[in-house]
């Protein structure tokens, strides 16, 4: 894996990893401009330590469902990545054979900045793709690489 591009996880300026609905902020309650990036996220960008190191803080996220791919699991081996997220073992996204299958998760209202960081943190275990989600919307996705 290439080592990590991100100032932010680079430093080492990661918060625990822990928190709760409490910690995540929805949409609708930012009162920011919409960003230009939606990415769903099905595991550790949902995370408020991820997010704070990351993006600084939390950002707006809602509730979706992504069809057509399974999980898997894969063990991650970056000290940037292992320290934002405190979590060895990481899911990722494959196609499913049965098109019905779903993956629940939260769609990420990200700006240009916070995707090249996202971009960074994912590193070469995943590669980004478009896809539509069950509400219809557009959004990245990362998927195993």
């Amino acid at each position: 894996m290439m080592s990590c591009r991100n100032p932010a996880l680079a430093s080492g300026r990661g918060d625990a990893v822990g928190g709760g609905a409490a910690d995540q902020v929805d949409a609708a309650q930012t009162g920011a401009e919409p960003m230009n990036h939606r990415v769903f996220s099905y595991g550790t960008l949902q995370l408020p330590g991820v997010q704070q190191t990351l993006f600084g803080g939390p950002v707006a996220m809602r509730d979706d469902v992504l069809t057509g791919f399974q999980t898997v699991t894969i063990t991650i081996t970056d000290p940037d990545v292992l320290n934002a997220s405190g979590i060895e073992t990481h899911l990722a996204l494959i196609a499913s054979a049965d098109p019905s299958a779903a993956i629940p998760g939260r769609t990420l209202e990200l700006d240009d900045a916070q995707l090249d960081a996202v971009d960074a943190y994912e590193g070469d275990n995943y590669r980004r793709t478009e896809v539509t989600l069950a509400s219809g919307m557009r959004a990245w996705v990362y998927v195993k690489a």
